[in-house]
């Protein structure tokens, strides 16, 4: 006579046709990219010598079922059937033993964001940068004490690269959960505070960031993915919300500038003193940008100006600034009280 054992696998049943089994749960490992997870589940069952069938139910409409790789030591698949909800596997063992299994697969409906939290300290030189992963399960499976892997692709003009965040303790997520979870914390990175006058992105406001420089002698040195910030600032012991703001993914080595706001006391204006579109296609045009300090202090404001297409700039004043691709930067230092102006004339194809 032939008894069947179920065997619990993480929501997944096992079931052997034999005498009556035992199996233990090692791990399970859930890796989860931008698109899809990678599920990789170990147990250890007992076989017993001939025709083993291993029953996997319920299977999850959201695993890709062509994707299920099941490996196993010391026996041999013979036959692998689907039916209704069941995954059926016939295992052929020459002798009784305990054999180590692994079943690996592709699942939708995992899901994961990085946010970041960042509080600018009393000193108002510093900061403190923590980055949380948010993570949602609309897989139709539980995951109990599983070992998490986060991974995303970072693109920069240059290259793509992949970062990837390993938990070193497990984790339970069931379906229909959402689970925030911390990933790092750096504390007092120094940073630079700065003004920038962008008026394609904010009009006539100054907008106030901070600027910090990724690298090892600031603590540093790794890639940040973009993400949403939440920005707070320490005053007095007490600590309250600045702004909201998209971090920008930051390469090891460059500067990441996150935006506070608009900047106090500080105003741009820009006008468009001239246009013309040439015989040949190519397109001329002017511009005057008055920047104004009401503070009692100078200070310094970077002008950040687009050439939309390929071009060049034919008159400038101030005659100093720097071409970046299609980005034309000025650094403007203004006395107190005062406002200066920046003109340019450019040509673009």
């Amino acid at each position: 006579m032939k008894f069947k054992n179920y065997i619990l696998f993480t929501g997944i049943v096992f079931s052997l046709l034999s005498l009556p089994i035992f199996a233990e749960e090692k791990l399970t490992r859930v890796t989860i990219f931008d698109n899809l997870s990678l599920i990789e589940q170990v147990k250890r069952i007992e076989l017993k010598e001939g025709i083993n069938e291993v029953v996997l139910t319920p299977v999850s409409t959201k695993i890709i079922l062509d994707s299920i790789y099941p490996s196993i030591e010391n026996a041999e698949f013979v036959e692998q059937e689907y039916t209704s909800n069941s995954l059926i596997w016939k295992i052929k063992s020459e002798e009784e033993k305990t054999s180590l299994l692994r079943v690996f697969y592709l699942i939708s409906g995992l899901k994961w964001t990085l946010n970041y939290r960042i509080k600018l300290n009393e000193d108002a030189d510093s900061v403190n940068i923590s980055g949380w992963a948010k993570i949602e399960n609309k897989s139709e499976r539980d995951f109990y004490h599983s070992f998490l892997t986060l991974i995303t692709s970072v693109s920069s003009a240059e290259e793509e690269k992949q970062v990837s965040y390993s938990l070193p303790f497990p984790l339970t997520f069931k379906n229909g959960e959402e689970k925030q979870i911390p990933l790092f914390l750096y504390k007092n990175v120094p940073l630079v505070r700065k003004f920038l006058f962008d008026a394609d992105k904010y009009g006539n406001e100054v907008r106030e960031e901070m600027v910090f420089k990724n690298n090892k002698e600031n603590g540093l040195g790794f890639l940040f993915p973009q993400g949403e910030v939440y920005i707070y600032e320490e005053k007095e012991g007490r600590v309250f919300f600045v702004s909201k703001d998209n971090f920008p993914s930051v390469l090891p080595g460059r500067e990441g500038s996150i935006c506070l706001g608009q900047a106090k006391s500080l105003k741009g204006e820009r006008v468009q003193t001239f246009y013309q579109r040439l015989k040949s296609g190519e397109q001329e045009y002017a511009y005057r940008i008055i920047l104004c300090n009401y503070r009692d202090i100078p200070v310094k404001i970077k002008v950040r100006e687009y050439l939309y297409g390929e071009g060049e700039i034919l008159e400038s004043e101030p005659l100093e600034y720097t071409k970046e691709g299609n980005l034309i930067f000025y650094e403007v230092e203004i006395p107190p009280k005062e406002k200066r102006e920046v003109r340019y004339k450019a040509r673009i194809k």
